[in-house]
């Protein structure tokens, strides 16, 4: 499964297709994001929602328990 709307990854996936013409590929693609390109590629593809996509993501903040290293979300993420 392809989770994107960006068309450059086109190349890759007919060259999967070639190499491995049994496997099924899809595309997911992000809240308000489409390509027909890998529409047209993979028609079993379809759109996740927003709350979905919110829901899958990791908490604003993570911290590395043995360095105490954080790591946070980017805002526009949210």
């Amino acid at each position: 499964m392809v989770i994107s709307a960006d068309s450059y990854l086109s190349p890759a996936v007919r060259t999967a297709q070639r190499l491995a013409p049994a496997t099924h590929i899809m595309t997911a693609f992000p809240p308000k994001r489409f390509s027909n390109e890998l529409q047209k590629l993979m028609p079993a593809s379809f759109s996740i929602g927003r709350a979905k996509f919110t829901g899958a993501q990791l908490p604003e903040k993570v911290v590395d328990p043995e360095t105490g290293h954080a790591i946070e979300r980017p805002e526009k993420w949210a």
